[in-house]
């Protein structure tokens, strides 16, 4: 499996560290393994959406008109895991879903990426590399299978391999920095640490703020005995990282030869507090992961892999299906209902995916995004109340954001309600973000109140700040007539 630690404990003989394991048993060992690999390519299905710089998480990109649609026939439904389902069955029903996914789209090499995710979660390396290798037979440029075949290949030492697989994903995805972090890893295992260092800077380069990058071009001088240099870039590691432990151990190697012993000791006792902090963190997920729940875990992995190659291929009613029951097995699963709320909307139905976003804000209470999507929605249907709420509780959780203020000074002005609040929330609003478009709505709300001077020099700050903007020269020009 993949290593718990994929950021550091580079060793001269191999790039991984670890934790003691000797009390924990063979088969819990197997499924904590299978957790720390899910970290690490959770890079999944969707790792690449999120290794690019502009890209963040949203729904993959349905089928154009043209392309074979695969739509199934209406709404339909997943079963529900028995609550008396055991591992074993459990485990089924996990490889039913990357069965079935394969089945609709025998030639999508999505499809058989996930299968292969699911057969190696389980334990089939073998299997999955076979998925993840018909991958590459129809589409040679499909860069998850490159970087699954070659974490394979490196956990089994062989990296030589790896490597290989690596620079030919760098062809397709060349500014992907966690490409560059592994194939540099695969060659310091080899021993060619100019190499290394070659793609290390070659990507920090273009992604200069990712800080595996910076870590491993620091042991790699740490190694070659250039310490005033290993200092730069691990120091930078840390800047960007402040957790991170391994960048502080390494650090303190690093100035206790260079020969700053005060230095060195920060750095120890920086390391040794994150440490035990993660130990414990470790400890608590090995009491917290039992076999069952490890496994609904999995099959909810699978739900979901599953639901946006569905999405890809147009088939939008299976692709809710699986979010759906990610959803019903994950209670925590943000992206699951994320993605749902997304095609509700997508598909026109604004009631479910307010109780969505509402299913999302009770599990994230501090996110203005979801509450400013619960207000609008409301405003939308015609729940004034509802809308009025949302938007005060922006206010709320983000007091120093115009935002909120904003956004309820427009629901008051829609509605004709509340008129007299309008002006000192707008006013607010400007105080907090003086924008071209803050300012045009504190002139509508000085308007509505009788105030046209006041209206009139709001608008034209707003066409100071945004002369080109017609809706504001079409306002002034009312005022002038």
């Amino acid at each position: 499996m993949l290593c718990a630690e994929q950021r550091g404990g580079v060793q001269r003989a191999r790039v991984c560290s670890g934790v003691g394991t000797s009390n924990l048993s063979r088969k819990r060992l197997l499924l904590v393994g299978c957790c720390a690999a899910l970290v690490s390519v959770g890079l999944v299905v969707g790792f690449l959406f999120t290794l690019l710089p502009g890209r963040g998480r949203q729904l993959p990109r349905p089928a154009a008109p043209g392309e074979p649609p695969g739509v199934g026939p209406g709404p339909i439904s997943l079963p529900a895991v028995p609550e008396d389902a055991t591992v074993d069955q459990i485990v089924g029903m996990a490889k039913q879903v990357g069965a079935r996914l394969v089945a609709s789209f025998p030639q999508s090499p999505q499809a058989h990426c996930v299968l292969g995710e699911v057969e190696y979660r389980f334990g089939n390396s073998a299997g999955a590399v076979r998925h993840w290798e018909r991958c590459l037979e129809l589409d040679p440029r499909f860069v998850e299978a490159y970087y699954r075949i070659a974490m394979d290949a490196m956990n089994k030492g062989d990296d030589g391999k790896a490597a290989q697989l690596l620079r030919r994903a760098m062809k397709t995805l060349p500014r992907a920095p966690q490409l560059a972090n592994q194939l540099a890893k695969a060659l310091m295992n080899q021993g060619e640490l100019d190499q290394a260092m070659a793609v290390l800077k070659d990507n920090l380069r273009v992604v200069p703020d990712f800080a595996g990058n910076h870590f491993l071009a620091g042991q790699i001088l740490l190694l070659q005995e250039k310490y005033q240099e290993a200092a730069g870039y691990l120091e930078r590691a840390l800047a960007i990282e402040p957790d991170y432990s391994h960048a502080c151990f390494a650090l303190a190697t690093v100035y206790a030869r260079l020969g700053d012993g005060a230095k060195a000791r920060q750095y120890r006792e920086r390391f040794a507090q994150l440490r035990a902090e993660e130990e414990k963190q470790e400890i608590d997920e090995l009491r917290r992961l039992e076999d069952r729940s490890t496994v609904l875990h999995f099959l909810a992995c699978a739900y979901r892999d599953a639901a946006r190659v569905y999405y890809f291929h147009g088939d939008q009613a299976a692709a809710e299906a699986h979010w759906v029951a990610a959803a019903r097995i994950g209670p925590e699963d943000v992206e699951s209902r994320l993605a749902l709320v997304q095609l509700y909307l997508k598909r026109g139905r604004a009631r479910d995916a307010l109780e969505g976003y509402r299913e999302l804000s009770r599990m994230e209470p501090q996110r203005l995004d979801y509450l400013l999507e619960i207000g609008r929605l409301c405003a939308e249907l015609g729940q004034f109340e509802g809308a009025e709420e949302a938007f005060r509780r922006c206010s709320q959780v983000a007091p120093q954001r115009a935002v909120g203020y904003a956004a309820l000074a427009r629901l008051y002005l829609r509605a004709r309600r509340k008129l007299a609040e309008v002006p000192a929330l707008a006013e607010k609003a400007v105080q907090l973000e003086p924008t071209a478009r803050n300012l045009f709505l504190l002139s509508a709300a000085r308007e509505s109140c009788g105030d046209r001077q006041g209206a009139l020099l709001a608008l034209k700050k707003a066409i100071e700040l945004d002369p080109d903007n017609p809706l504001y020269r079409q306002a002034y020009e009312s005022f002038s007539q």
